[in-house]
């Protein structure tokens, strides 16, 4: 896989060698604890959560001095002048560095600094990290309008930033990219002349927030951030997990946007399973008998699993969903035609503890190569500061059972915090008693399908974390 081409020392297990004796408990213990941590939180809810989170508008304003960096221009500039120096640099540096990916930063500065940072910097900044968008700063720069008289179509909703987000991981998982540096400059340079042109189209803060793949990505995870916009416009604190359900209303192709970001990472992890590197050998031998190389093999075969792995997320979700709103007799309310529109929201912590688990020590590893790139980022034999012979072996590597117990908490609090979100909105679609309070029954009942699909994705998750063991 791409990823592999990164790692300079052997490092598996998504960044880091783990061995079943590291852990300190039996693998099993790890499954049912998991499984049992579920059922318990589906029970405490149940039995303790009788209303929906707050709305916006009951929300504590933050702090003063919060809201004074909110309101200044000052960190925005800070953080475009830090996007476009990435934007040029990655650019510079794929098209005329070294073509050895080994030497080459662009493969790091995209794939872990850009992709793999990406959520990070979004749970820590909010929708403050929308300025760290490098093609957006550089609309700005240009006098681009935040708004145009041209409004994108009501129908397209997110699907061209999914089709965009799909590409690039396909890119990215299927082929082998980090290893053609070139390729990976053109690919930078075509997605920042696409950019400005939709942004010229259609306003820089449309485009950002539901066309471009990567500033949806970070609409949709800032939801999770503790603070974020009241209903009067100042920035609140909020409630854990208020965001989802208040932030992203419905649009057609969030469901499909959402489970992407789960069937990305659940695919990844079965790439590194010994059963799929069996079915690529067996598949590479049988299509070499059709004259087809074993590197195309490869993508062809990672192509059918990408798309299945996607699909099949895609489709648990909408048959859990439907079921929920079925047996609950959920009122699903206006704009949500599907009952997975209402309950996509319950998917965000999900794909964010997806990606903490699968590749926090991955990136906290890989990321610091960048010492070593700094003093030759060209590739050409420089040593500018000294850490030219910088190597991943000299780095501060976390013990395998320290990483293993952050992977098992990252999928079982990304999952309990997926029920509480669903569990939420199931409060807000229940029928009302004759008080006007919602029937809570009906919503427990609506969640048990939600709650046996998440607890085929923590299962799911556990198994592809650990076929990495050793």
């Amino acid at each position: 896989m791409p990823f592999d081409s990164l790692i300079a020392v052997p490092l598996v297990a998504h960044g880091l060698a783990i061995s079943v004796e590291d852990l300190p408990l039996p693998l099993g213990a790890f499954y049912v604890g998991a499984a049992a941590a579920l059922v318990l939180s589906f029970a405490l809810l149940a039995a303790g959560r009788r209303a929906p989170a707050p709305s916006a508008s009951e929300l504590p304003p933050a702090p003063r001095w919060l809201q004074r960096i909110d309101s200044s221009r000052v960190p925005r500039r800070i953080a475009a002048v830090l996007a476009l120096a990435w934007l040029a640099a990655t650019a510079i540096i794929a098209c005329f560095g070294s073509t050895e990916n080994a030497e080459n930063a662009a493969p790091n500065l995209v794939f872990v600094l850009g992709w793999i940072g990406l959520p990070f910097a979004t749970l820590l900044l909010g929708r403050g990290a929308l300025a760290l968008h490098p093609v957006a700063a550089l609309a700005r720069l240009g006098g681009m309008r935040e708004e145009t008289e041209t409004a994108p179509p009501r129908r397209l909703g997110v699907w061209l930033a999914w089709g965009g987000l799909v590409v690039f991981i396909w890119f990215e998982l299927v082929y082998p990219t980090a290893i053609h540096v070139r390729l990976i400059g053109g690919l930078v340079l075509l997605w920042t002349v696409t950019g400005l042109w939709a942004a010229a189209r259609w306003g820089v803060r449309p485009w950002l927030e539901s066309i471009d793949p990567f500033g949806t990505y970070i609409r949709v995870l800032a939801s999770l951030s503790p603070w974020g916009p009241r209903a009067d416009g100042a920035v609140g604190l909020r409630p854990p997990l208020v965001g989802p359900n208040r932030d992203l209303a419905a649009q057609p192709g969030l469901v499909a946007f959402v489970t992407l970001l789960i069937g990305t990472v659940s695919f990844d992890g079965l790439t590194r399973t010994g059963w799929w590197q069996d079915r690529v050998a067996l598949a590479s031998a049988d299509l070499s008998t059709h004259g087809i190389s074993a590197a195309n093999a490869r993508i062809l075969f990672g192509s059918t699993g990408f798309v299945v792995m996607v699909v099949l997320v895609w489709a648990l979700f909408e048959l859990a969903a439907w079921y929920a709103a079925r047996v609950g007799d959920l009122d699903r309310g206006p704009g949500l035609r599907r009952s997975a529109q209402a309950f996509a929201p319950s998917l965000v912590p999900i794909a964010l503890a997806y990606v903490v688990a699968h590749y926090f020590s991955f990136f906290v590893v890989q990321v610091q190569d960048l010492v070593r790139y700094a003093s030759d980022p060209l590739g050409r034999g420089h040593d500018y500061f000294g850490t030219a012979e910088f190597t991943l072996l000299d780095l501060h590597v976390p013990s395998g059972g320290a990483v293993w117990l952050v992977q098992v908490a990252a999928i079982v609090v990304g999952h309990v915090a997926g029920l509480l979100v669903a569990h939420d909105r199931a409060l807000e679609l229940a029928p009302k008693t004759a008080d006007g309070r919602p029937n809570v029954r009906r919503a427990t009942l609506s969640q048990l399908p939600l709650l046996a699909l998440m607890l085929l994705y923590t299962v799911g998750g556990l198994y592809f974390l650990s076929e990495g063991l050793s």
